[in-house]
């Protein structure tokens, strides 16, 4: 029944889509057609402009002509008649109809051999009075022939510019206008007009329906009973000088876009007018249409079909969804969702719920690579498949991390089933060739009243007691000291006010020469004295921190500490000597951490030399950037102590790639000395170091048998309990200043 509502509701689905689909289709028509209707109000300014570019030359050209040409004439001759022949050459190379001269008194003559008075024309009477001008379109008054023409006239100045002389004019027919007019554009359906600004034609071109001495408003207007209203803005518009489109009736339905025409330097305003029918859109929009109709067709063909498939691979598809969605991509293996459904379904019965992961996994992807790293996962969970019965349980939860449900009624049984899942995992690493797999496991008894999500909780911190130990692999959750956690809660709210209060203090431990004659150096750490005046030990806190990610402030305040207390020790002048401060691995993953702490240095004005950085040899290995960050660090200026070497994955070849300047050799080497193999080793490893360029530092040292092994090898320096245990500031300035280091 649920899967026939499912059903229905993802048919229902589909056709909504369809619809949603439909409606983009028909949104996408929309959009076209207004493109269209944009590229052609484009086409439109297009084609205005170049009868704008065409027009303006025709008449530039014609007035720049008479302009030079008035300029040759400084005087008036009695009998013209030699002048008029010399221009009758411009009449012809430049298509005028004729031109004239005009007399102060308004007689006029012309090429065409008239003599007449035409002192009533205004370009007469401007040009007279020194203005160049381009007549409207006018009746031609000179000869027997009447016949629309314009007139561009310019005045004629005396030689020593006492002042106009005459006018000189050249007469042209109006209807030369239209070759420039006839540009085709719109499949040959576009046409333009030269108007004036009251809506007089000047000349329009071929394909225009209106020709002659007519206004094109009047009769545009007197045709349909909308386009008053419509023509309204184009008349204000072409008033006040400004461009724009208009929508019209008149044999059909028209837009036009309308510009200014300026000529003569300015002194001339047309219009330039130019209409398609908006015919030409919709047949435009007959193929887009055809094609629309033909989609939408297809859509629902298809629509049709696709239903008809969903509802035959419906079944099919949903299984494939389960197996997905309760299979881990690792394994193969039921997931933490699946698992956690399965083990509702048994209503809780008895058994022990099981936490578990690897200690130092990142080592085997970093190495041999994740490949080999997920057929570990694979191999681990089928150890745990073929331990299990048909009632138990298991799934990898995420990344090395398993969970188990067993159904046994002793710890004893509990205990013997994971040490022998352990010695199975660990032989893994001989089998695939990968560094040593070290599994923890953490136990928690389930009840009725838990929830998984609880229980499981509980099994993890049952599992952290035993995370990192190499001597012991499982916990039951009764050993989880409660109290411990509840002081845990208290530290980590406390941690903000204690930065803040300044309540973490920097202790020193001293480095000596070899010779223990001189201090040389010290190791800030760090020590937490309470509002209440007790100090916490560093054990309780920094493993703390670590787990949390508080660790990398603490790490800045340490740090900025140190440099504070160096800067004062310069500027009181007392001698400098390193101090070295330790930076977490969880600080190193930090992607801007170099620029961090050199702000800090850079903010003190202090030299790095004297705030030397230790990194842990344990760091190196678990991040993958350590050569960038070692090079990065060097480039600041930063002096750096590979710390702990000896004390967990040592590799000599790695010396020679992560370029550290100082080697601190971990307490568990040191305590070799006074064995024979032990002694060669740790002298082989002192040499080795030095003979790369590292200075070696001993630390741990506790007996005079260690410091004398330590110079007989020539150590560079030595830090442990035998010279002196970490100090409180004013202890270890009164050291500093016994020893002559101040």
């Amino acid at each position: 029944m649920k899967n026939k509502k499912m059903l229905r509701i993802r048919i229902s689905g589909i056709v909504i889509a369809i619809l949603v689909l439909l409606l983009v289709i028909y949104g996408c028509f929309v959009q076209i057609r207004e493109n269209l209707e944009n590229e052609m109000q484009k086409t439109l300014r297009d084609v205005a402009a170049q009868n704008v570019i065409a027009v303006e030359k025709e008449v530039t050209d014609k007035y720049y002509l008479l302009q030079g040409v008035s300029r040759e004439i400084t005087e008036l001759p009695d009998k013209p008649k030699q002048v008029l022949t010399n221009l009758q050459a411009f009449v012809d190379v430049y298509g005028f109809k004729r031109i004239g001269i005009v007399y102060p008194n308004g007689v006029a003559y012309t090429t065409d051999g008239y003599i007449q008075n035409i002192a009533f024309r205004d370009f007469v009477k401007q040009g007279l009075s020194g203005k160049s001008m381009i007549t409207d379109a006018l009746e031609d008054a000179i000869g027997d022939t009447p016949e629309r023409i314009n007139v561009i006239s310019v005045p004629i100045y005396a030689k020593d510019s006492s002042g106009v002389i005459g006018v000189l004019f050249a007469t042209y027919r109006t209807e030369q206008f239209q070759t420039s007019l006839n540009v085709e554009s719109f499949d040959g359906l576009g046409y333009s007009y030269i108007i004036q600004k009251d809506g007089n034609i000047i000349v329009a071109s071929e394909e225009a329906p209106l020709h002659g001495q007519t206004n094109s408003f009047t009769n545009i207007m007197a045709y349909d009973e909308g386009n008053p209203q419509a023509l309204e803005k184009m008349i204000t518009d072409v008033q006040t000088g400004k461009s724009g489109t208009v929508h019209y009736q008149y044999y059909g339905a028209r837009d036009a876009y309308y510009t200014p025409l300026t000529i003569m330097d300015g002194d001339v305003e047309w219009y330039i007018i130019t209409a398609v029918p908006s015919q030409v859109l919709k047949n435009r929009l007959e193929p887009v249409m055809k094609i629309v109709i033909a989609l939408l067709i297809f859509i629902v063909a298809v629509a049709a079909l696709s239903i008809f498939l969903y509802i035959y691979s419906y079944r099919k598809a949903q299984k494939e969804l389960l197996r997905l969605a309760y299979e881990d991509p690792i394994t193969k293996g039921d997931n933490f969702v699946c698992f956690k459904e399965k083990l509702a379904r048994k209503n809780m019965v008895s058994g022990y719920l099981i936490a578990m992961d690897l200690n130092e996994f990142k080592i085997i992807n970093n190495t041999c690579g994740v490949s080999t790293g997920d057929e570990a996962l694979r191999r681990m969970w089928e150890i745990f498949q073929e331990g299990i019965s048909s009632e138990e349980l298991v799934s990898r939860v995420n990344a090395d991390r398993f969970i188990l449900f067993l159904s046994e009624d002793t710890k004893e049984n509990i205990e013997k089933r994971i040490l022998q899942f352990s010695v199975e995992i660990s032989a893994l690493s001989e089998e695939l060739n990968v560094p040593r797999i070290h599994p923890s496991f953490g136990i928690y008894h389930l009840t009725n009243v838990e929830t998984i999500e609880n229980a499981y909780s509980h099994a993890i911190q049952a599992k952290h007691l035993v995370k990192g130990l190499r001597d012991r692999i499982l916990a039951f959750y009764d050993e989880v000291d409660s109290e411990q956690v509840i002081q845990n809660r208290k530290m980590e709210d406390a941690f903000d006010d204690a930065i803040k209060e300044q309540q973490f203090e920097v202790w020193y431990q001293p480095k000596y020469s070899v010779d223990g004659s001189s201090v040389v150096g010290a190791e800030a750490l760090v020590r937490w004295r309470t509002p209440e005046g007790s100090y916490l030990s560093p054990g309780k806190f920094i493993p703390l921190f670590e787990k949390n990610g508080m660790i990398s402030t603490l790490d800045e305040y340490v740090f900025t500490e140190v440099c504070r207390q160096q800067k004062e020790w310069e500027t009181t002048g007392r001698r400098m000597i390193p101090v070295s401060v330790n930076i977490s691995r969880a600080s190193l993953y930090y992607a801007n951490i170099v620029e961090r702490y050199q702000n800090i240095l850079k903010e003190f004005e202090l030299d790095p030399t004297y705030v030397q950085l230790e990194i842990t040899e344990s760091a190196t290995i678990d991040n993958s950037n350590i050569s960038r960050l070692i090079s990065d660090f060097h480039d600041a200026g930063f002096w750096l102590l590979l710390d702990d070497f000896g004390n967990g994955y040592s590799s000599l070849a790695t010396l020679n790639v992560m370029h550290f300047d100082t080697l601190k050799l971990d307490k568990s080497l040191i305590d070799y000395i006074g064995d024979k193999n032990g002694e060669t080793l740790l002298y082989y490893v002192t040499k080795l170091a030095q003979n790369l360029g590292f200075l070696v530092t001993a630390e741990g040292v506790e007996t005079e048998e260690q410091v004398a092994f330590l110079q007989e090898v020539e150590c560079n320096d030595i830090q442990g309990y035998y010279f002196s245990k970490p100090l409180p500031l004013s202890d270890y300035e009164k050291l500093l200043s016994a020893s002559g280091a101040s």
